[in-house]
């Protein structure tokens, strides 16, 4: 079965994930790979930005979130907490836009602990409260 036929709902790459699945080393610009052809039928793209964010490609538009400056404690495990957070959110019924702020709060928290996939429920209400979410390019056809 080809992928295509049965895309992922999201996927959640690194820059340097993302340009070895473009085959684009050298563009700078992250909406430019963001909305390469080969990519368009995955719905949601999460670029993990570490310290500097996410950026969140649905189909339709490029959303950009910033996370609180934290000590980072341990960071492994930060990105399956993250899509364990955006899961969370849309088991809660939240759109994939509001789900981000979910996962960057959950992939924060665990950069927070000793532990790794271990969330601080106090921490992550607090956290959540300062993920901010700007929308930087509509999509087009």
């Amino acid at each position: 079965m080809h992928s295509q036929h049965c895309p992922p709902y999201l996927i959640k790459p690194n820059s340097e994930e993302l340009a070895m699945l473009v085959n684009d080393n050298a563009s700078k610009d992250v909406r430019e790979i963001l909305t390469a052809s080969h990519l368009a039928h995955i719905p949601n793209i999460l670029l993990s930005q570490g310290a500097e964010g996410t950026v969140l490609r649905t189909k339709e538009t490029c959303y950009q979130y910033t996370i609180p400056k934290i000590k980072v404690v341990n960071p492994v495990g930060s990105g399956d907490s993250s899509v364990a957070g955006f899961c969370y959110g849309l088991a809660q019924t939240q759109s994939s836009v509001e789900a981000t702020k979910y996962a960057m709060a959950a992939g924060v928290c665990n950069a927070m602990e000793h532990r790794t996939g271990y969330i601080d429920l106090t921490n992550y209400q607090h956290v959540l409260s300062q993920i901010n979410c700007t929308k930087v390019a509509q999509q087009h056809d």
